[in-house]
Parts: structure tokens; C-alpha cells; sequence
């Protein structure tokens, strides 16, 4: 289908995360700055699938759920008495109409199961977590569903050129928005 451009797992942040080289205090700074993202994923699948009239809600009660599997990760980590306001991420996301917010969702789950077991052995091996209190990140190892439902949407219902616009730009943003912790 379509392939992503800016790839989470290339990222510096991430690159250095895999070896064990941000501090404590960046990684809460991370965690704390994407629960806003992480809160609003439930409200884009709910405006997708309204707008098309997909049946397919068991994917937002899910996503509400991963909301609290996000807290209980970081709740582990000191919180930051200040951190980055991903203001860019969330303006565009919100911005966004049915065939752009599918695709844009879309560039951000297909890249969820890599870097989910990624994320979950770097904190067990650097940072000392335990694995019961990672199960966001089991979660997200299996996001064949979610993956399913935005091919289904792209195949369809969505605009395609809106769709695949706002995948690529999406995975840009999403990108760039961990330059925020380097």
C-alpha cells in the first residue's frame, strides 16, 4: 500500500534510546508530552468512522483504553515539572478532515508493532521496568486490526489523494515531533 517516508525507529531520539542514552528525565519529558497525543487517538478514529459510517467502534472504546495503559508506563518516571507541548502534532492532527485524519492515523499505526517491541525492550533493559507495566506496548505489538480497518477505510471510503497527502505529512510531523527531545 503505501510506505512510510520518516520512519520512527530512524529517528536520533529513538536511535539513542536504543542505546541506553537518554536520560531519565528526556524520557519522562517524552512520555508525558505524547499522553496528549496518546488522549486524543480515540476522538480521530471516532471522527473517522462517524464521517463514514463505519460500524467499527470497538477500535475507539480500545483506543481509550491504551489510555490508561500510557499512564500506567509513565507514572514509573519522574514527572517533569515542564515538557514539550507537541503543538504541531496536535494542531495538524485536529486540522485535519475524514479522508486526511484516516490517513494520518493511518502512517502512525502501521508503525505501532515495530516500534512497540522496540520501546518495551529498551525500557526493560535500560530503564528498569517491568514488563507487567508495559502492556501499552503489548498492545500495540498487535495492531493487525487497526491496520485492517485503516486499509478498509483508504479502500473504501476515503478521498485517496487526501488520504496518501496526509499520511506522508503526518509521518513527517510525527517524525519531527521527537526532535523535541534530542
Amino acid at each position: 500500500m503505501l510506505e512510510v517516508k520518516f520512519k520512527l525507529l530512524e529517528h536520533p531520539f529513538y536511535r539513542a534510546w536504543e542505546d541506553g542514552k537518554v536520560s531519565i528525565n528526556k524520557l519522562a519529558e517524552y512520555g508525558y508530552s505524547y499522553y496528549d497525543f496518546i488522549v486524543k487517538i480515540p476522538v480521530y478514529w471516532n471522527k473517522v468512522l462517524e464521517s463514514f459510517s463505519v460500524s467499527d467502534y470497538w477500535i475507539v472504546e480500545e483506543e481509550k483504553n491504551h489510555i490508561e495503559l500510557w499512564k500506567k508506563w509513565i507514572c514509573k518516571l519522574p514527572k517533569p515539572e515542564k515538557y514539550p507541548i507537541l503543538y504541531e502534532l496536535l494542531d495538524y492532527f485536529d486540522s485535519l478532515e475524514p479522508s486526511e485524519l484516516a490517513g494520518a492515523i493511518y502512517s502512525f499505526e502501521i508503525q505501532q508493532p515495530e516500534v512497540a517491541v522496540f520501546k518495551k525492550e529498551c525500557l526493560m533493559k535500560y530503564y528498569n521496568f517491568k514488563e507487567q507495566e508495559l502492556e501499552y506496548f503489548d498492545e500495540h505489538m498487535k495492531e493487525e486490526k487497526h491496520i485492517k480497518i485503516g486499509k478498509k477505510i483508504f479502500d473504501n471510503f476515503a478521498n485517496k489523494e487526501e488520504f496518501e497527502k496526509a499520511f506522508h505529512k503526518a509521518s513527517e510531523i510525527i517524525y519531527k515531533s521527537l526532535d523535541n527531545f534530542l
